[in-house]
């Protein structure tokens, strides 16, 4: 990999990745007024609402974005076509939402999931006016536009959940989040990256980027179809309280993975475009992607693996608690996910965005069969412990066609992939070892403390600083590796 692509990568990392942990930060805080005042039910309900429109929302643009950071050249009055018509896009998709909420109220008998879903379309028009600005940003290279929108967007949705959550709105509290999240995001993405907007569309400049995206905007469709399916399907087969105990289950072991995920693929991918394009060294920068996902999602899982235990039993007195086993395994099914999902990075920086349906073709029909499955089979005495159990062998599989593909577009390597992930790998045995060793010895109990909330206070910090601790200790002593090895020169600009 060269000097410049893995800076480039670093750069990004480290823009997307500061501001995915200030993120996670103010969303844990959100969270935890969440979990305080929200009913299981409401939960489910914001839960439906959430998992719908994230299904809708990768249909923006019809993937167009993806062709702006790959094509060689663009024009302007290309990018002017773009602009509107990803705009437009934000408007269908919209009109599509509140169209069909009767038939989700029906389905699922909340009628209230009808005012609900129109009001959060409102975010699917403010992402489509962002798309064109921010991909253009990204193409260039320009991280700090998407870290300092995203961080801006991230304090005005935390604020408006505690809020509404303290006044008692339950699930409009999420849904009135998310739809500032997305005004907030589209306004500060225009004032520190503007696009000179005038009316100009015609068909044929948009043609091959549409061509281009669209595979991809199926197979993001059919992606986060896949990773969300079991949101649509407890609530039908369970009912929505045991969906509000699994999103809180979900939210400390899938959620901050997937923050992770999203800064490697923003990140990542236009430096393996880059890469493909420029000296053929696109297999070294992809093994170096995966390497810097597993560094960084590892010690994020050890923490929340622990750290779950005592704030779920604190938190609402204890109701969402059920779910700390179902969390657990869903760690697992992260790690694995973690593993798994740059391989539709490779494809498309390959030219190969085809296998990226094909792809996440397989992986949701091996989800539905086995949750389908697993649940009417083991439903009534497992109830949500089928799914996340059927996640597991889900990403277990996948990894096998996976491989097929990337063999099939790049000279990987088994050996040379297995060598990558092995060194972030034993840093996330390590740590997690010893966290479990600590907590055996009874390291994080302060029973000195009076109050159960100061108690979990001290004792969640605690294991954050521990596991910070023991896993950087291992990189740095055992692994060899510097911090500032992970810093990109020029990093500041």
């Amino acid at each position: 990999m060269s000097d410049t692509s893995a800076q480039d990568l670093k750069r990004g990392f480290w823009w997307l990745g500061g501001a995915s942990v200030v993120m996670r930060a103010i969303g844990l805080v959100a969270s935890g007024v969440v979990l305080e005042k929200f009913t299981g039910v409401d939960m489910g309900v914001a839960t439906v609402v959430w998992t719908a429109m994230v299904i809708v929302e990768t249909l923006s643009g019809l993937g167009v974005g993806s062709h702006i950071m790959q094509a060689r050249e663009l024009e302007e009055k290309r990018v002017l076509s773009l602009f509107w018509f990803a705009t437009g896009m934000g408007v269908v998709l919209a009109l599509v939402t509140v169209a069909v909420s009767p038939l989700l109220a029906w389905v699922y008998d909340q009628p209230e999931l009808v005012p609900l879903l129109a009001a959060a379309s409102l975010k699917l028009v403010f992402v489509g006016v962002a798309l064109v600005p921010l991909h253009l940003a990204l193409r260039t290279l320009r991280f700090h536009v998407q870290s300092i929108s995203e961080t801006t967007a991230a304090f005005f949705e935390a604020g408006t959940t505690i809020g509404l959550a303290l006044l008692g709105y339950g699930a409009w509290a999420l849904v009135w989040s998310g739809t500032v999240r997305g005004a907030v995001l589209c306004a500060t993405v225009l004032m520190i990256a503007p696009v000179r907007v005038r009316f100009a569309f015609a068909w044929r400049d948009i043609g091959e980027s549409v061509r281009f995206g669209a595979g991809l905007a199926v197979a993001s469709l059919v992606d986060f179809t896949s990773k969300n399916v079991e949101r649509l399907i407890v609530p039908a087969i369970l009912g929505l309280g045991v969906l509000g105990v699994y999103r809180a289950a979900s939210d400390f072991a899938m959620v901050p993975v997937s923050a992770v995920l999203a800064v490697v693929i923003r990140a990542g991918f236009p430096v393996l475009a880059r890469a493909a394009h420029r000296s053929g060294d696109l297999v070294s920068a992809y093994y170096r992607n995966a390497q810097y996902t597993l560094y960084l999602v590892g010690p994020i899982l050890v923490f929340f693996f622990f750290a779950a235990d005592p704030i779920l039993r604190v938190l609402g007195e204890g109701r969402w608690a059920t779910g700390l086993p179902w969390m657990r395994v869903l760690c697992a099914a992260a790690l694995l996910r973690a593993v798994s999902e740059g391989f539709a990075q490779l494809y498309v920086a390959a030219g190969r965005p085809d296998m990226v349906l094909r792809d996440n073709l397989l992986r949701l029909l091996a989800v539905v069969v086995l949750m389908g499955g697993g649940l009417l089979a083991f439903g009534d005495r497992l109830g949500a412990m089928v799914i996340a159990i059927a996640w597991v062998v889900a990403q277990l599989v996948g990894l096998f066609w996976q491989w097929s593909f990337a063999r099939a577009v790049s000279s990987i390597r088994l050996a040379d992939y297995a060598r990558t992930l092995m060194r972030p790998g034993a840093a996330i045995a390590f740590a997690a070892t010893s966290m479990a060793l600590l907590r055996w010895m009874g390291a994080f109990e302060w029973t000195v403390l009076s109050s159960a909330v100061a108690r979990v206070a001290v004792e969640v910090a605690a294991m954050a600083a521990a596991t910070l601790a023991l896993y950087l200790g291992f990189v740095s002593v055992v692994l060899g590796h510097r911090l500032r090895d992970l810093i990109p020169k020029g990093a500041s600009a």
